[in-house]
């Protein structure tokens, strides 16, 4: 492996962090010999000739990466050790970097150009490239004078090691779920509130109460809530799922005609709402209630989650004899109501519900971003090339392909996957696929859709797309109400799929 070949895997690696605004170049010893082995380091001459070619080296790609990657290595082997001082550091990258003595690494360190020092010069580059061309924030020290000024940048990317974030995981299990788009801000009251649960090593807790590292200690945590997996710990940046493993359960309602349907997602089987208590959930976090958000596309099906999101309309089923207050509430405000028995509720949540003091504990911050339009390929967020969404967001954003940033337009997207980067919130991902032909003609069943009567007919003027059911309703009054504006029409679940189209449409308008 060459040196070039090298710096890309480690850019790449970066790329591929923990899907935020948050970015951290440590890096661990697992994670650096996927790349590379560690003895073979000291084959690179880049690293033992002047710094200065690095970082002047005019190619596509920034080429110090790789050699900032190894210096944050050489923190993770001291903390391996357990030894954290400046002293040690600089032994360990001395002999992965293939230099002799100490006086010769303070040279590669001081080389000047233009009157700064290189070493300097390699982080200050390093925190502008990923704020310009990844959306992403880096936390490095400010430029000082005192003994160990140039090794105080790769110092800064060790905070917690891998021990120490695992110690984390019983946090997550309990109070998230995984790939949860919860802020920082819900991050940090949900998990470092509950700190007397867990036992932190003496330098974990050093680090996380220190004015000087402690929020980019929580960060770091963060990070690695991002990476999780659900499994014993997160996985590391960039690597790919394991083949063959099973798609997340999810426990899905359909509410039509007042009648409750759940269902669990993938395979979409028919569950009694006796066994829902039973069923993977999130039953800790509120025991005897769960809540049902609105799916971003589908407006008649809502998704389980651990908590309500604001101005999003929500079905909430709960034990009334264990929530009085809350059921005091529903009723006080005549909520749509579905009784499964005797003390299952369902209740229903519009945008206006955010501000009761009943459900103020149930609501997380919400994501900025959102999709619109585009054409889908299903459930998922996967389109087809030249059709993207629509990309809206209340704050600054970046958009990224495969991890570069890049200029968006719906019409033009190419295939690879797309991350919507905005401040303090996990990356709003979806991906584009290929259009795939039809290479056989669609033979005519001359049966399809009176668009007059919008019944199904043989004097069809759009065909295909046939259902067929006994359920009476007007389609022509439901048609005209839909087309009206009508927001009672739009809440409406309707068995006429192109009438139910049009809800969901208008719904999501709104």
């Amino acid at each position: 492996m060459t040196y070039s070949q090298f710096n890309n895997q480690i850019l790449q690696y970066y790329r591929n962090q923990a899907g935020s605004s948050f970015c951290h170049l440590g890096i661990s010893i697992d994670d650096f010999q996927q790349i590379i082995p560690i003895i073979e380091v000291p084959q690179f001459v880049e690293l033992r000739n002047p710094w200065s070619y690095l970082l002047n080296r005019q190619t596509e790609e920034p080429q110090y990466f790789g050699l900032l990657a190894v210096q944050c290595l050489a923190t993770a082997l001291m903390e391996n050790d357990g030894q954290f001082t400046s002293n040690a550091y600089q032994i360990r990258l001395m002999r992965l970097v293939g230099l002799a003595s100490e006086q010769s690494l303070q040279l590669h360190f001081n080389e000047h150009i233009n009157g700064l020092a290189v070493q300097e010069q390699l982080w200050e580059s390093a925190r502008a490239y990923v704020e310009l061309e990844m959306g992403k924030q880096l936390g490095i020290p400010s430029k000082s004078s005192f003994r160990g000024r140039f090794v105080q940048y790769p110092l800064s990317q060790a905070l917690l090691r891998k021990q120490d974030l695992k110690t984390f995981l019983p946090l997550f299990r309990k109070y998230l779920k995984v790939n949860e788009n919860i802020s920082l801000t819900d991050f940090v009251a949900r998990v470092f509130g509950q700190l007397d649960q867990v036992q932190l090593a003496g330098r974990a807790a050093k680090v996380l109460t220190d004015p000087l590292t402690k929020d980019a200690a929580v960060r770091q945590v963060f990070h690695y809530f991002l990476l999780w997996d659900g499994s014993d710990e997160a996985i590391a940046a960039g690597a790919k799922m394991p083949s063959g493993q099973a798609v997340r359960s999810v426990l899905v309602l359909r509410v039509q005609l007042g009648v409750p349907c759940f269902l669990l997602y993938p395979d979409m089987q028919a569950v009694a709402h006796e066994a829902i208590w039973s069923t993977p959930g999130f039953n800790d976090h509120h025991p005897n209630l769960r809540i049902f958000n609105v799916h971003e596309y589908y407006r008649d099906e809502f998704e389980e989650a651990r908590l309500l999101v604001p101005r999003t309309s929500a079905w909430v089923l709960f034990d009334s004899s264990k929530w009085p207050n809350l059921y005091q509430y529903f009723i006080n405000h005549q909520k749509p109501m579905i009784a499964l028995d005797d003390r299952c509720l369902l209740f229903y949540l519009d945008e206006s519900d955010e501000a009761a003091a009943e459900l103020r504990n149930l609501f997380a911050s919400q994501s900025p971003v959102r999709f619109t339009g585009g054409l889908k390929t299903g459930r998922g967020r996967v389109y087809f090339e030249g059709f993207g969404p629509l990309i809206d967001c209340e704050h600054t954003y970046t958009v990224l392909h495969n991890g570069k940033k890049c200029a968006y337009d719906p019409a033009s997207v190419a295939m690879g996957l797309y991350s919507v980067r905005s401040a303090y919130f996990r990356d709003a991902e979806f991906r584009i696929i290929p259009a795939a032909p039809i290479n056989e003609p669609i033979s005519s069943r001359k049966r399809g859709w009176d668009l007059k009567t919008m019944s199904i007919s043989g004097k069809a003027g759009m065909e295909g797309a046939l259902w067929y059911d006994t359920h009476k309703e007007d389609p022509m009054n439901s048609w005209l109400q839909l087309h009206s504006g009508s927001r009672l029409a739009r809440k409406v679940s309707y068995r006429n799929p192109l009438l139910q189209a049009l809800a969901n449409y208008y719904e999501q308008e709104q």
